[in-house]
């Protein structure tokens, strides 16, 4: 999953297919890449690149770049209360739900300043979404943004009860292309019920 992307020139990375959603006016958006042979069905996206879904077997996988910045806590509560509802399935499916979310849903997410969103903690209750990192490291945190003033754990990766089980490896790792971190998740997927 990739956020703030600027290029559909993703497409051409060997051994995967790319699935984009860039703003025809920013010309920013999201993406999400899967191997070769791996089935997806059921694109959907957000006007405003902000986000893309898709299914893979019984699993909706989605992708979102969250509105940043105090000045715009509240397009960030209507994004998450309304402007997601149309990338997420309307029954309760195994979710993967992942981004740059630009605001923390727990107090040990942020110093030193905390940028708590009660939107995205209401969502994640509803959904009944679990934190990947926090399967594997309950009592560890581990920042994926850093600047002057302190550092932040913007970038997550939530699942479903159903699927936290199969969390095997989570890792924060620098990268040279972005001043984030990347967030690395291992996890099995459910497979396509046969009717």
């Amino acid at each position: 999953m990739l956020q703030e992307v600027v290029t559909t020139d993703l497409e051409q990375v060997p051994g995967f297919d790319v699935f984009t959603n860039m703003d025809a006016e920013t010309r920013n958006g999201t993406a999400i890449m899967v191997r070769n042979g791996i089935d997806v069905e059921n694109i959907k996206t957000l006007t405003d690149g902000r986000g893309i879904a898709i299914k893979i077997a019984e699993t909706q996988v989605v992708n979102i770049y969250a509105p940043s910045g105090t000045e715009n806590k509240r397009t960030r509560s209507q994004f998450f209360n309304e402007d997601m509802c149309g990338l997420l399935p309307h029954n309760n499916s195994n979710v993967v739900l992942g981004g740059d979310f630009n605001c923390v849903s727990a107090p040990e997410e942020q110093v030193p300043v905390l940028n708590l969103c009660m939107d995205l903690q209401e969502l994640l209750r509803k959904l009944k979404l679990d934190d990947s990192w926090r399967v594997l490291y309950p009592d560890t945190t581990e920042f994926t943004y850093y600047h002057n003033h302190g550092r932040s754990r913007l970038d997550r990766i939530y699942v479903t009860r159903e699927l936290a089980a199969s969390v095997s490896h989570v890792e924060v790792c620098p990268v040279i292309f972005s001043y984030h971190c990347a967030y690395k998740c291992k996890l099995q997927l459910a497979k396509r019920k046969i009717p």
